[in-house]
């Protein structure tokens, strides 16, 4: 199976839905299922139609959407953060610096009344108070855990060994 995994933005290559995105592309080959990765900019390069599924991780903008309803392939959307949330707190904060974040609250209005329902199989989330806050029906899927990652990460801290903790792990707020 081959997994195009979509990521609306161009964010750091160290945010935290990158790295639920890494963690992601894990799973799907330990599942056996090969996977690209692509950032929306980026769509214009590939043939959605060679894929057997589309995972995309956040809401895209109308040509993207487009592309993958014409090519027929199964897409499932996966919601990271609180949209319209962090939108206004953008707003808030600095209105004509963020001015851009109103088409990103009217882009969510037309995902929940339109393009969900068009667009998508599946509809996921990384926990249930992410599809409430985000008033959508979908199932949770948390980020996966990579244990190999965390010894990697473990191994590297001079002053702790694999005795003093199990698990390391953030919480979001």
């Amino acid at each position: 199976m081959k997994i195009m995994m979509i990521i609306p933005f161009d964010p750091s290559t160290g945010g935290g839905v990158m790295r639920a995105v890494k963690s992601q592309e894990t799973v799907y080959r330990m599942l056996g299922a090969s996977t690209e990765t692509v950032h929306a900019s980026e769509l214009d390069r590939v043939d959605l139609r060679d894929y057997d599924l589309i995972h995309v991780h956040g809401p895209l903008i109308i040509g993207g959407l487009m592309m993958i309803r014409r090519s027929g392939v199964p897409a499932i959307l996966t919601v990271h953060g609180w949209v319209m949330d962090e939108a206004i707190t953008a707003l808030r904060m600095n209105p004509r610096g963020n001015f851009h974040y109103i088409f990103r609250i009217i882009n969510w209005i037309l995902h929940r009344l339109i393009f969900i329902p068009l667009i998508y199989s599946r509809v996921t989330a990384i926990a249930r108070i992410k599809l409430e806050k985000n008033g959508i029906n979908g199932v949770v899927i948390p980020n996966a855990f990579i244990t190999a990652d965390v010894d990697k990460k473990v191994a590297n801290c001079k002053n702790l060994s694999f005795d003093d903790f199990t698990l390391v792990t953030y919480v979001s707020v």
